[in-house]
């Protein structure tokens, strides 16, 4: 949450107060101050004593009052549908199909195995058809983004001409990417095509990851994430039925 969204409800940071180092996409390290909250309620989906780092993030987006992060997204399968505007919370062990994914499409064969790595969600993932990659999901990252590496590997060249755009990380730094199109990017049974993405170093010690994968791809599917589990859905997003 927010400094001053701390100091609404009256639980700011002392002195004392332990902290965490967290690494944003960049590699910019920070030590955040982590304090517990009473209780945290999404719709009907609800946890007692939530820790919660106090950060501000994205200083020059004021209707934010914070992120949602594993420490209350851990305890339930999400269901995300983008296009839709809709969010699903299911008590974790709790059988569930959302209304817009069929459960052919939820069967257990089709489920993409993830990996956890340091609380963070790793997804395997193929480029162009060819080239395997691990990617971390962030269903809240804007941009797919992959690192210098990659793009050497898949021989794409960036030069002065190449199309940029700047990009806010969490915690408010600014940074001028260069975007590039892949022909395709895979994950599991779903495919994008011709989708770009930007170029751009997420940690700068060497990683076992290549990249970034973020709602310009997750966007185009509903994506269910069982974190326990370790597993995902991709369905193709299907009309409402009233």
């Amino acid at each position: 949450m927010t400094p001053d969204t701390a100091q609404r409800l009256g639980i700011s940071p002392a002195a004392d107060t332990p902290t965490r180092t967290t690494t944003v996409v960049g590699g910019r390290q920070v030590e955040v101050p982590v304090v517990r909250l009473a209780t945290l309620a999404i719709g009907n989906a609800r946890r007692d004593n939530v820790p919660v780092g106090v950060l501000e993030s994205f200083p020059h987006a004021p209707l934010f009052d914070g992120i949602l992060g594993g420490s209350f997204l851990e305890h339930f399968t999400i269901t995300l549908d983008y296009p839709g505007s809709r969010l699903w919370l299911v008590p974790r062990g709790t059988p569930f199909t959302p209304p817009t994914v069929s459960k052919t499409t939820t069967s257990g064969s089709r489920a993409i195995p993830l990996t956890l790595a340091n609380s963070y969600l790793l997804v395997s993932a193929v480029l162009n058809h060819t080239e395997s990659v691990v990617l971390l999901l962030d269903t809240g990252a804007s941009h797919t983004l992959l690192t210098s590496r990659v793009a050497q590997r898949l021989g794409v060249e960036v030069t002065a001409n190449t199309l940029r755009r700047t990009m806010m990380v969490a915690d408010g730094q600014r940074q001028e990417v260069p975007i590039v199109q892949l022909a395709s990017l895979t994950v599991g049974h779903a495919t994008v095509e011709r989708l770009a993405v930007a170029i751009s170093e997420l940690f700068p010690y060497p990683s076992r990851v290549d990249g970034l994968l973020g709602m310009d791809f997750l966007g185009q599917f509903i994506v269910t994430l069982d974190r326990a589990a370790q597993q995902m859905w991709l369905a193709s997003r299907q009309p409402v039925n009233p």
